[in-house]
């Protein structure tokens, strides 16, 4: 399509672990506003996913991309948590 090379997709899967939740509000787009969803040093861990789609621009040394991380994750004060993180981005490509 407009003489751009072939877009590239790539997958892939990990976990993560926090030490700690900070005390606060947060503010979501869709949500609102709404409270930590644990107290102050609580822990957490839980698996991520990521999808993404890569396109390299002919002209410029510039890549488009667009990705999406869906995680779940658990905390030791017994509450879960799924988001699921998309992005869209630009990056310089040589």
């Amino acid at each position: 399509v407009f003489g751009w090379e072939r877009p590239q997709m790539y997958a892939g899967s990990g976990g993560h672990y926090r030490l700690f939740y900070q005390d606060g509000v947060y503010s979501d787009p869709f949500r609102g506003t709404y409270e930590v969803i644990a107290p102050p040093g609580t822990q957490g861990w839980g698996i991520d996913g990521q999808l993404g789609l890569e396109l390299k621009l002919p002209v410029l040394p510039l890549m488009v991309y667009g990705e999406i991380k869906p995680f779940v994750e658990w905390t030791d004060f017994r509450s879960r948590f799924t988001a699921l993180d998309p992005a869209l981005g630009i990056r310089l490509a040589f």
